[in-house]
């Protein structure tokens, strides 16, 4: 099993061979394998441990298993409570979510730190049982792909094996581990999908968890030739300056699939399938007037086109490694040769010298206080102050983003790139970056 999973992080680009990471380890038998492959393998680990404050004593017991066992073999440890339950019922979310979403933040923090990666101990099986929640709850063609051995920081070396294997491997190198009693509870869906549904699947057709383990991964690389397709598709459709994505009727209802392009477009914002069902609705109505609004984003039919914008103070992206820039973000960040540098016309894509950069990067609003150095500047001006320079609208003030490296704004998007970010004689490598919006 080590040597499946060495393959799959090199054939992934999970991580470089025996590079440090995090490790998410809660205590059981998935969490405990991974972390001791990866000790196997040479990659020095830390391990983060969160404490969701959910099952009384045995959350304590879980913490206390895990820092010991680090503790005995000298491995840097880190834990964190988080307050799942105060979250859930200040929003409305579901608990699961709310743990998800806290988890998240912490562990985004830590890779902020450093090392740059986090380690989850996600298996086959998992994304199984991820596909089948997914077309139950109603999701688009990245719903059936179960879960990406990447994004962003977040690596799952485990998607390799499945849980048989797992269990066996505990087994066979005697790797302690704790059973958490919450993953048989039947209020929760992934658990019925896991102990009933596969079960009865398993029984009309027997090998049938075989066979959605191989579909899985073939929905993986149909949603990678799937968004290479939309994007040939798509391909001219820029960001207008407000930062509205403009996109003719006749491009969409033409494409012989009008349903993938809108998934393309709104899904991953936050659209319910169902939403986008309405949006096609009334496209092919020629409903002009329509306006939806989900999640990230507003859509509005005019006449001929349907614009896409992003209500104010939306979306925000991290990500550490310089091209690893996660696939949902409206930017697109290419390394050139200096060679390669030709001016760009429009003032959403910026050519720029890649040795200064370091992470993390960010992509955000811009906020109250953000200061860079404009081009052919020795001091700082207030973006601010700049955006009011430009009179630029207040509407569209809100809708401005940053791209930041570190804790320099690198490129006020639409507008101006700190002089330190210029490229000039010397530099070796260069980021071209386009705004891609909305």
């Amino acid at each position: 099993m080590r040597e499946l999973v060495r393959a799959f992080i090199a054939e992934q680009e999970l991580a470089e061979d025996r590079a440090p990471m995090w490790v998410g380890v809660s205590g059981g038998v998935d969490s405990m394998v991974l972390l001791d492959v990866l000790l196997e393998l040479g990659h020095p680990c830390h391990v983060a441990h969160v404490d969701h404050g959910l099952r009384g004593s045995e959350s304590d017991d879980d913490l206390a298993f895990v820092r010991d066992r680090c503790n005995e073999h000298g491995i840097p440890f880190r834990s964190e409570r988080v307050d799942v339950q105060g979250l859930s019922s200040g929003t409305g979310i579901s608990v699961q979510m709310a743990a998800r979403q806290l988890r998240r933040e912490w562990f985004m923090q830590l890779v902020r730190e450093g090392p740059g990666i986090i380690a989850l101990a996600h298996h086959q099986d998992d994304a199984v049982e991820t596909m089948l929640v997914n077309l139950l709850r109603g999701s688009g063609s990245r719903g059936r792909a179960g879960i990406s051995p990447r994004n962003g920081p977040v690596i799952r070396p485990l998607l390799a094996v499945g849980r048989e294997d797992i269990v066996r491997y505990a087994e066979k190198y005697g790797v302690p581990y704790r059973e958490d009693a919450s993953n048989t509870d039947p209020k929760y869906l992934r658990n019925r999908v896991r102990h009933e549904l596969i079960p009865f699947m398993e029984a009309l057709r027997p090998g049938a968890s075989r066979v959605l383990r191989r579909d899985v991964q073939f929905h993986r690389e149909l949603v990678l030739a799937a968004a290479g397709n939309m994007e040939r598709i798509l391909e001219g459709i820029g960001t207008s300056e407000d930062g509205s994505r403009r996109i003719p009727f006749e491009l969409i209802l033409g494409s012989g699939t009008p349903t993938m392009v809108l998934h393309h477009l709104l899904r991953g914002k936050g659209f319910h399938p169902e939403h986008i069902a309405d949006v096609l609705a009334a496209l092919r109505n020629r409903a002009t007037g329509s306006q939806f609004q989900e999640g990230e984003l507003r859509v509005f039919v005019d006449r001929e086109e349907l614009v896409i914008t992003v209500p104010p103070g939306v979306g925000s992206w991290t990500w550490n490694e310089l091209d690893r820039i996660p696939q949902d973000a409206p930017l697109r960040m290419s390394v050139h040769d200096p060679k390669e540098f030709r001016p760009d016309a429009s003032n959403l894509t910026v050519w720029l010298d890649a040795d200064p950069f370091r992470g993390p990067l960010t992509l955000r609003p811009w906020q109250a206080g953000d200061r860079i150095r404009p081009l052919g500047m020795e001091g700082t001006k207030l973006v601010s102050d700049i955006l009011i320079d430009a009179k630029v609208p207040r509407d569209r003030k809100e809708t401005t983003f940053v791209l930041v490296s570190a804790d320099d704004i690198v490129w006020v998007i639409g507008h101006v790139i700190d002089d330190r970010y210029r490229i000039q004689h010397g530099t070796r490598k260069v980021f071209r970056c386009e705004w891609t919006g909305p």
